[in-house]
């Protein structure tokens, strides 16, 4: 929940929100999605995992999609991005949603912050404890 206030934040700022002033994983959304999993690690990584392989595979049929088709995906990658705390990657896809024509000059932009967000996480996947 908390994730998805710091996207709606960020709308409302308008399209050029300053990505630094935003984490790049939101522990909330962590750590809540630990304890709705049991404290289960290894469904933590799962569910990361799968979000992780489905972004770049959006990000891909992103390169070859047509403007509208290309802001479906972007704003269905947003709405994942959200659910799992990538508060950052959420708000750069924001404003490439915000500016279609400028959608597929950014997924260098974008790939960066997945990395970014990829990095963060498995340094906090190493540091919470399992069952």
């Amino acid at each position: 929940m908390y994730s998805r206030r710091l996207i709606l934040l960020a709308h409302s700022q308008g399209a050029h929100t300053n990505l630094s002033t935003l984490p790049v994983l939101d522990l909330d959304v962590f750590n809540e999605l630990h304890v709705v999993l049991g404290g289960d690690s290894d469904r933590v990584r799962s569910v990361y995992a799968k979000f992780l392989d489905s972004a770049v595979q959006r990000l891909e049929e992103l390169k070859h999609q047509p403007r509208e088709a290309g802001a479906r995906t972007l704003h269905a990658l947003k709405g994942s991005a959200g659910m799992v705390g990538a508060s950052r990657l959420a708000a750069c896809l924001e404003e490439a949603l915000a500016d279609s024509e400028t959608a597929a000059a950014v997924i260098g932009d974008i790939e960066r912050e997945l990395t970014l967000f990829r990095g963060v996480l498995n340094v906090q996947l190493d540091v919470t404890p399992g069952p």
